[in-house]
Parts: structure tokens; C-alpha cells; sequence
């Protein structure tokens, strides 16, 4: 089984906190992250105010996607990757095609790019193939046509 975590911004400093994620009222775009826990949503109110609970920016909610790059580095959403030297691809989550095949669709974590290099969407089968450069919200520049790392 896969861990379920999550990643996203603070507000108060716009630093990276990662672990379980604790939305108290989805009308109101507010959602929090605590330290991992397995069962953080059975846990008191009380204990998870006291132990860590940090207020995002839903906009930079990232799903680990249970899957590490070549060098051992966690894959998060909206990361960008590094397939192959100078093709940078985006990890995206929902529902999309495989190049080249029937109709069939699929939903879970693949791979978005410009240039459409790859024969397979799928993350993992590139996972181990790619490296981590950065996310879409600290290095769009990845992400333009031309960019070099």
C-alpha cells in the first residue's frame, strides 16, 4: 500500500510542509497540514493544534505519488521532471489517454509535456528514468520551450 501524503505551502512563511492533510471546512479553502500520521483524521482536534498543524495554500496541494525518481527523490504532483536530456515533463493527476492506443482512458498519476516525446503517459513506467528538477510553482521556467537546467 502506498503512503498517503500530502505537500503544500504555508501561508504564514511560504515554505514546503509535507505530511497529512486536514481540510476542516471545504467552503472555506482553508486545509492544513499536520505531521503523518496514519489515522490523522480520528485524532482529537486538540492534539493535532498542539502537535504541528500548519495552514496552506490549497492552490500548492501536492499528492505524494507513492513513486521516487532514479535518484531516490519523492514524486510529488505538479512536479516537473526530467525525462530525458532538455524534455521536461509536469506529473499531473486525473484522467488521460495513452499515446497511440484504442480510446481506453485512465485516471491516475502521468506525465504532461509540450513536446509529446514519450510513447506512455504513465509515470510509472518513467519514474525510475526521471530526476526531480522542481515543481510548477517554484520553476515554471522548466517548464518554456528552449530552457536549460
Amino acid at each position: 500500500m502506498r503512503e498517503i501524503l500530502f505537500k503544500a505551502k504555508r501561508l504564514d512563511n511560504g515554505e514546503w510542509v509535507e505530511g497529512s492533510l486536514i481540510d476542516l471546512d471545504i467552503d472555506s479553502g482553508y486545509c492544513y497540514i499536520v505531521p503523518p500520521y496514519k489515522k490523522a483524521s480520528t485524532l482529537p482536534i486538540s492534539f493535532l493544534i498542539t502537535d504541528g498543524m500548519k495552514l496552506v495554500d490549497p492552490e500548492t496541494l501536492c499528492q505524494f505519488t507513492g513513486l521516487c525518481d532514479k535518484n531516490g527523490k519523492k514524486i510529488w504532483e505538479n512536479d516537473i521532471v526530467l525525462i530525458t536530456e532538455n524534455v521536461y515533463s509536469t506529473v499531473k493527476f486525473g484522467l488521460y489517454h495513452e499515446a497511440g492506443k484504442s480510446e481506453r482512458t485512465h485516471q491516475g498519476f502521468y506525465l504532461e509535456s509540450m513536446d509529446k516525446y514519450y510513447y506512455r503517459e504513465e509515470l510509472g513506467y518513467w519514474a525510475k528514468e526521471s530526476v526531480v528538477v522542481g515543481n510548477i510553482f517554484d520553476n515554471k521556467e522548466l517548464l518554456q520551450e528552449g530552457s536549460d537546467e
